[in-house]
């Protein structure tokens, strides 16, 4: 029989099964056996089922309060909250099992967790369980459905666990915590509007309940609407009595405040007052100081990196630092904000434990150890300790690596990006990729770099220095006896290493192994072949290098320039290749195998086309030149891709956005204000004009489509020319999706329609309206404007946030005004909807003009600057509905601008 451990001490200690179980998901055994007694918190499930309490939570209380203020005599709601009553006593019992934590250690004690929550909410819990509502028997009436409906109130004691719900999501990491407070605020001011608009209806009107007659006071806010048609108490139809109360709470949260429903008793102004009080608490106390706050957090990295960039600056320009030294230090930093947020990577995880944080540092570097033949197949332990010393280092273009000659005691890999070898001349013999490794046989021996190494790209290199390889093989003996074994193996001989790699370029296969030949090397091979090919090549050099070729888009020239020496040199070159021994090596253009990367572009062109070549033609003959450039333009509509962050992409950017803003504007324009008198061959607004305007802008969006399937996609690490990876970047994504939906011309379904004259003109306006799918461009736009450490923040915000007021408050304009004159008749009489805004104002009689617009547009801007006259209401129950969403939208699109400012202005004073 087993018996327990004994303390030194006398006490027994607890075996393996009685001890406390650490996270379920360490041990599958242990999980199973922790299941059936205990709910972890923590896990896909639980989460859920709170997400489900706190949503049945919220529904109980709307319906509970609907139910005494409005109207209880549907049997659904009754239902409703038995059901959710149901799932409460469920999540009752299931608290007893829940596992809790004690200064982050899981407590799996059942009465210590059952006594936790006797202790803490069960009491609530229970009260808010109760069916008080069978007090209602005792005192039988006419109110008797009201009554009982009153004693289900006790559900609100439920809404802590909504708080709960949300505390719970924001402590957890890895959650967006700015989508998780917008559900909250969400929840939060409906739950304020709701309860708001019953309590005032609550005090006017006595509600829909079985056994009693509606009734209203006669002296209260519901008087104030006799005078007019549109506003009726009490009302047969329960929806529009609470669209009416959710109007007034709406108004008066925000600060709106039109006055067309305000308060005539003294009960009903001191509910008033509390209502005031409560809605600035909540939109601008809780809502918008919220925003505020997270505002100026989410940008309170970017501000701190940008005043060390200031500094850096600073101290340049004192320091009389030469310019182009300044450039590529500000290029630097500016790399390393866009890969890295300007976060330092090395020792972010060093407040880990050291198992733990080996385990990362091996998962995450696991891919570089596997295509080292140096590294790969070694003991498990040498290969984790290896993978906590590689430090990552980023590299500029064209910034040097490693110079031949110098002492090498670092091992690269290429993480991103490309590195070339050149020669002494700086031209490029071939080519490291992503996931190419250089310098791993100098961790062994102490030689010399054999080549000089310099960055293409922008480059992310994982670095292995030689001292901190040697501290880890005093541990691994046996590993550091099987690396000098295999480096004696690929040197092939132990007395001389270096044999065989004193010729950089004849040796570059047998040192580094994984060079990737460059793009010159294959037409080169191809022309000592082929006499026909080399005279066609040398044809084409003294013509790159008489006329330097121009981009066809850009205008710009190569910069390929030669003096007639170097053009008999490099032909000297091509006839000795061609006269060649087949035994002799073949003699190495360093032109010809490193020039530009148009020119190799330009005769691989003449390859691939398989021309028809003829005769040689004598130097400067018009019809060979004009013949190759021919050649050189098909070859660029063939195969160039625009560079994104040339000037032509970053204006052809800038106009698109523009474009877009006027269409947003044009075509919504159009949409609601689209007739203009009567007859028989009615017009735009603005004139005929318009009409051909409106299908002239659809040409700079079709023209984007095209223009971004042939351009290229900006990285970090360099733009990707190849078609492979711009229909993954850009084809197979929302946005070619979004491109397309927004040039279908689905308004030529209006020549279907039966309807003539302004009818057809109306529908055209609005299936036009897909135009608008595109503004998702602007924000796009803006982010990156953002990102760029060169613009002013402040300014760039500024315009941002002028772009979105004008273009919300221009769509809630036409909205409006599109609602209360739906249009679609000759008859002007028959254009508004006979009591609404328009028509009160007696706009409906007069002709369309840009004065219907100014005025929807100032009733707009009265709505959403919570200014609210008053002097221009809504009249319609679709009216006050749409009303009420620009209020919030307003309140909250205002709320977000002043909080932007606020956090820039905030961030950008920090430094003092």
């Amino acid at each position: 029989m087993a018996q327990g451990r004994t303390h030194r001490n006398g006490g027994q200690l607890p075996t393996p099964s009685e001890a406390t179980p650490a996270h379920p998901n360490d041990r599958p055994e242990e999980k199973r056996k922790l299941l059936r007694t205990y709910i972890y918190p923590m896990t896909n499930a639980s989460r859920v089922w709170e997400a489900i309490v706190a949503i049945t939570c919220v529904a109980t209380a709307c319906i509970g309060t609907f139910k005494v203020s409005f109207e209880s005599r549907h049997t659904e709601l009754w239902i409703l909250m038995y059901i959710f009553d149901a799932l409460y006593l469920m999540d009752i019992i299931l608290q007893f099992f829940y596992v809790y934590f004690d200064y982050g250690v899981p407590v799996t004690d059942l009465k210590l967790i059952r006594r936790r929550y006797i202790r803490r909410t069960f009491i609530v819990d229970l009260l808010s369980l109760l069916p008080l509502e069978l007090i209602a028997f005792a005192v039988p009436g006419q109110s008797f459905w009201r009554t009982m409906a009153m004693f289900q109130l006790n559900r609100l004691l439920r809404m802590y666990r909504v708080q709960t719900f949300f505390d719970m999501l924001e402590m957890e990491l890895g959650l967006k915590t700015e989508y998780i407070r917008t559900m909250k605020y969400t929840a939060v001011s409906w739950l304020c509007v709701h309860l708001m608009a019953c309590g005032w209806f609550a005090l006017g009107c006595t509600g829909k309940h079985w056994g009693i007659t509606e009734e209203c006071e006669h002296e209260g806010w519901t008087e104030g609407a006799e005078g007019r048609a549109d506003m009726v108490f009490p009302n047969t139809n329960t929806g529009y009595e609470y669209v009416i109360s959710m109007y007034w709470a709406t108004a008066t949260s925000t600060s709106t405040g039109y006055g067309d429903v305000h308060a005539k008793e003294l009960s009903e102004k001191a509910y008033s007052i509390a209502a005031m009080l409560a809605g600035v608490a909540v939109f601008f106390g809780l809502i918008l100081g919220g925003m505020t706050s997270m505002l100026t957090n989410l940008d309170l990295q970017r501000a701190q990196f940008t005043h060390h960039l200031d500094t850096i600056k600073q101290y340049l320009m004192e320091e009389d630092i030469p310019e182009t030294k300044q450039k590529q230090i500000l290029k630097y930093y500016k790399y390393f904000w866009s890969r890295q947020r300007g976060v330092e990577s090395e020792g972010i995880f060093d407040i880990l434990p050291f198992t733990f944080r080996a385990e990362i540092a091996f998962q995450t570097n696991k891919g570089i150890l596997d295509k080292t033949q140096f590294f790969a197949h070694h003991n498990m332990g040498f290969l984790r300790m290896l993978t906590l010393v590689l430090k990552p280092t980023l590299c500029l273009p064209s910034q040097v690596i490693a110079v031949k000659g110098d002492s090498a005691s670092q091992m690269c890999f290429v993480h991103r990006g490309e590195i070339e070898v050149v020669s002494k001349e700086g031209e490029s013999l071939a080519s490291f990729k992503h996931g190419r490794v250089f310098g791993e046989l100098s961790l062994v021996f102490n030689i010399p770099r054999t080549a000089n190494l310099r960055a293409a790209t922008n480059c992310d290199l994982m670095v292995l220095e030689k001292k901190d390889l040697h501290v880890i093989l005093n541990h691994y003996p046996e590993v550091m006896k099987r690396l000098y074994e295999m480096a004696l193996q690929r040197f092939g001989c132990p007395d001389s290493p270096l044999s065989g790699l004193v010729d950089v370029g004849a040796g570059i296969e047998g040192m580094f192994g994984h060079l990737t030949p460059g793009a010159s090397e294959a037409p080169e091979m191809e022309a000592v072949g082929s006499p026909v090919s080399m005279r066609r090549a040398s044809a084409l050099r003294r013509l790159s290098l008489r006329k330097p070729s121009s981009d066809p888009m850009t205008g710009h020239r190569d910069s390929i320039t030669a003096s007639s020496a170097q053009m008999k040199t490099a032909d000297s070159a091509g006839e000795a290749k061609a006269s060649g021994s087949p035994g002799s090596p073949p003699v190495t253009d360093p032109r010809r195998a490193s020039g530009s990367r148009k020119s190799i572009k330009l005769s691989d062109s003449v390859d691939i086309l398989n021309v028809n070549v003829k005769p040689p033609v004598e130097e400067g003959a018009p019809c060979a030149w004009f013949r190759l450039k021919c050649l050189a333009v098909v070859d660029w509509v063939a195969s160039h891709v625009l560079d994104p962050t040339s000037t032509f992409c970053r204006g052809w950017e800038i106009f698109i956005i523009i474009m877009i803003f006027a269409v947003c504007l044009s075509h919504s324009y159009f949409a609601a204000f689209y007739v203009t008198s009567v007859g028989t061959n009615p017009a735009w607004a603005v004139g005929s004009a318009g009409f051909v305007v409106s299908y002239l802008m659809d040409v700079p969006l079709l023209l984007d489509l095209i223009i971004r399937l042939r351009t290229g996609i900006f990285t970090p690490n360099g733009i990707l020319t190849d078609w492979g990876s711009i229909r993954t970047h850009y084809v197979r994504s929302w946005s070619f999706v979004l491109d397309l939906c927004s040039i279908l011309p689905i308004d030529l379904f209006a020549l279907a329609s039966p309807h003539r004259g302004t009818a057809r003109l109306g529908l055209v306006a609005c299936l036009k309206l897909n135009r608008l799918i595109k503004v998702y461009r602007i924000p796009k736009f803006f982010t990156k404007m953002e990102e760029s450490l060169n613009k002013d923040i402040f300014l760039t915000r500024s315009l941002k946030l002028f772009t979105y007021y004008i273009l919300f408050a221009h769509w809630c304009s036409c909205l409006l005004y599109a609602q209360s004159c739906p249009g679609f008749s000759t008859d002007p009489q028959e254009w508004c909807v006979e009591g609404d805004w328009v028509d009160s104002l007696g706009l409906a009689a007069k002709e369309m003009s840009m004065h219907h617009y100014f005025v929807s547009f100032y009733f707009t801007t009265a709505t959403m600057t919570s200014t609210g006259y008053g002097d221009i209401v809504p009249g319609t129950t679709t009216g006050r509905v749409l009303a009420m969403a620009v209020m919030v939208v307003g309140l909250l699109l205002c709320g977000y601008c002043v909080s932007e400012i606020a956090a820039t202005k905030a961030n950008m004073d920090a430094a003092r």
